[in-house]
């Protein structure tokens, strides 16, 4: 997106003759900034979407990805976008959590937030007006299949990667947010309190780093090792119920001690978010 001109991509929709030509344009870096601005033009309908300033298996061993990683990876993002779609403040969310700690004026954070963008415009216009068979055949029925036949338009993509890949510690960053939901466990419970079901949305199929102060050490009925984390209600604190290989780590820690860990699931239980398989960091 940074350094192509959109070829254009033609959609006809069912029982009808229009088509809509989607044309993404680069129309400036603004200095500094580098803000990369599209056009997308549906008919009757467009808008500008610009940079201001999600249960994939993404490998973020280091910081070397192939290009099947990433082409993957950026499908997701706009599928992301689709499914966000006409829920209001969600697609800035997803922006936020796709691009939570990178670094805001450099590209490899513009083109996560216009992958994401792209697939929320798309996808609302789609929503809308109907899903159909697209130019070549293809025909596009939900949200994951719109983001696989955006990734075959190659000239679309293939800059794209290339931005991704010049920016590895940057990408290391973004594939981490999309395998694991970084909080605290005030922040944790907080998100929970306000809306359970708003809150399993956000985390979705990502696994769980909470960062807090333990307060308590314990075994639970099943003598599996059990890490309460401070929430500011000592009636209500995170609970993490721990692997079985990690009681040894455990039994080395103390009350009052900060320490990450990072759960495979998280629900809410009894009033509080508690986490399971967990292991520290």
């Amino acid at each position: 997106m940074l350094s192509l001109i959109r070829n254009n991509i033609w959609l006809s929709l069912n029982d009808s003759n229009r088509l809509i030509d989607i044309l993404f344009t680069q129309l400036w870096r603004l200095i500094l900034k580098r803000v990369l601005a599209l056009v997308l033009g549906m008919n009757i309908y467009g808008c500008v979407f610009a940079d201001t300033t999600t249960g994939i298996n993404l490998n973020t061993n280091g910081a070397q990805f192939d290009k099947e990683q990433i082409v993957a990876y950026v499908g997701e993002l706009m599928t992301s976008g689709c499914e966000r779609a006409g829920s209001e403040g969600s697609i800035d969310d997803a922006i936020d959590d796709a691009t939570q700690g990178m670094k805001k004026k450099l590209d490899s954070y513009a083109e996560i937030h216009d992958f994401i963008v792209l697939g929320s415009r798309v996808g609302g216009w789609l929503k809308e007006n109907g899903w159909g068979p697209m130019k070549n055949g293809d025909r596009v029925n939900n949200c994951a299949e719109l983001g696989s036949y955006l990734l075959k338009q190659d000239e679309f993509i293939d800059d794209s990667i290339k931005v991704l890949m010049s920016e590895p510690s940057q990408l290391a960053i973004a594939f981490k947010n999309a395998s694991v939901y970084q909080t605290t466990a005030k922040s944790l419970t907080t998100l929970y309190r306000e809306n359970e079901i708003a809150a399993d949305d956000k985390i979705g199929k990502r696994k769980v780093e909470i960062i807090g102060v333990i307060q308590q050490i314990r075994k639970d009925f099943k003598d599996d090792v059990v890490i309460e984390l401070q929430t500011g209600n000592q009636f209500r604190p995170v609970r993490l119920s721990m692997d079985d290989g990690e009681r040894s780590k455990a039994a080395k820690l103390k009350k009052g001690q900060k320490t990450t860990i990072t759960c495979d699931k998280m629900m809410l239980l009894i009033g509080s978010p508690s986490g399971s398989n967990c292991k520290f960091n």
